[in-house]
């Protein structure tokens, strides 16, 4: 790009904000990057944002959901130096909310959430929000902490409403171990998950995932999110667990170096200007337009999919503008 080589500095967050400053803060300082992949959550980057901002370096992240991730809660002004390519999470409840009840005809639900995550109560906030408005009854949401590994107790009092679907927007080894612990105690509800979902957690989970629906950023059986995984594979030697992981980080670098080239220099602010004006570029998942004034792309498409025999299916798309 430019005639300079790209360079990847990899710093691990460990999923913890204080982690992530810290990363952040050796990759400006001592790296003395001009662009940051990730970081994962909303929380991290939320974290981030002052520190983007007063070092003039953009960061893309790939799953950071919640919309205070780049629109400031407070104030309502974008956060100019932090971007998504991500769906966001009143997209994902209402799309969650709308296959349940009008695809599937369930009209109850209870809720697991991750009462420390952003992206977790996000979703709890906006699937009540839709449910109830088309007529659904959320009959019960239960919180517990990321790291918990027994959800019984929860569970248990989930399956004593009655309610018809659990909900779960975690991550995949909660997700995992909550559909395994629902069907011990003999409480087998159609399960709803969001883009936490992983092909792992099929060892978790085995056949309690079966008949499970999950919204996700990509399909899995796209023809380029497939050449993609078949390149992974053979430079890696290794299958590909979570291939929206995969997909997503390739599609930053891609979009970084659209922007870069834009920008005619590797410069931060330049880079940040040049995001805000992506238009029409084709990623291997969706083709991504910037809106300015949110960060987030525009009309990202989500899809539904479905859990059987071992496989994750395809059911079907929802374009950005368009929630039924």
């Amino acid at each position: 790009v430019l005639g300079k080589k790209l360079k990847l500095v990899v710093y691990d967050d460990r999923g913890r904000q204080e982690d992530a400053i810290v990363s952040a803060r050796r990759l400006i300082d001592s790296e003395k990057v001009n662009v940051i992949a990730g970081a994962n959550s909303s929380g991290m980057c939320i974290a981030l944002a002052p520190l983007l901002e007063k070092a003039r370096v953009p960061l893309v992240a790939p799953f950071a959901s919640n919309p205070a991730a780049t629109v400031n809660a407070k104030t309502q002004k974008v956060r100019p130096y932090v971007f998504r390519l991500c769906a966001t999470d009143p997209y994902h409840g209402a799309v969650m909310a709308d296959y349940l009840y009008k695809k599937l005809g369930i009209k109850t639900a209870a809720l697991l959430h991750d009462v420390g995550s952003e992206y977790s109560e996000g979703i709890k906030e906006y699937f009540t929000k839709r449910f109830t408005k088309l007529g659904g009854k959320v009959l019960g949401t239960y919180g517990y902490r990321a790291g918990d590994v027994d959800f019984r107790a929860q569970l248990t009092q989930a399956k004593g409403t009655g309610a018809k679907a659990l909900v779960m927007p975690s991550l995949y080894k909660e997700m995992g171990l909550m559909a395994k612990q629902s069907s011990e105690l003999g409480w087998t509800p159609v399960l709803m998950g969001g883009d936490g979902f992983s092909m792992a957690m099929y060892e978790i989970a085995g056949e309690t995932m079966n008949n499970s629906y999950w919204t996700s950023n990509m399909d899995l059986d796209d023809k380029n999110v497939q050449q993609l995984m078949k390149k992974y594979e053979k430079k890696y030697k290794a299958k590909v667990f979570e291939y929206t992981s995969v997909t997503m980080a390739y599609d930053i670098i891609r979009t970084v170096a659209d922007a870069i080239k834009r920008a005619g220099k590797d410069e931060g602010t330049a880079i940040k200007d040049a995001l805000e004006k992506t238009k029409n570029l084709k990623l291997t998942h969706f083709t991504l337009t910037m809106d300015p004034k949110t960060h987030n792309p525009l009309a990202k498409p989500l899809v539904v999919q479905q859990f059987r025999n071992g496989k994750i299916h395809y059911l079907e798309t929802w374009a950005a503008s368009d929630v039924r």
